[in-house]
């Protein structure tokens, strides 16, 4: 497999991270965040203990994604640089 068809791959793979981020982000806790009395504050307290994961791992598979179109972006610039030196030197 050829260096290239690695980094679209990899570049492919960061996008969908990015998607399924922004996709997570969407997602409402389950849990009911209403009621009286200790239920309704232990209702409340899931909620906002769920809204934080799920915001935690959204910002996870946006920067994960992120990071993954940098080394796709890397892998080509390198992959680029070595043709030009061997180009260079009358190499293929």
């Amino acid at each position: 497999m050829e260096l290239e068809s690695v980094a679209r791959r990899v570049d492919d793979v960061g996008a969908a991270l990015v998607d399924a981020g922004g996709r997570i982000g969407a997602v409402h806790p389950p849990v009911g965040a209403g009621g009286p009395g200790a239920f309704g504050e232990v209702s409340r307290a899931l909620s906002g203990q769920a809204a934080n994961a799920i915001a935690a791992r959204a910002a996870e598979a946006r920067a994960l994604g992120a990071s993954a179109t940098d080394l796709a972006t890397a892998v080509l610039q390198a992959t680029s640089s070595y043709r030009g030196t061997d180009a260079g030197r009358g190499g293929a």
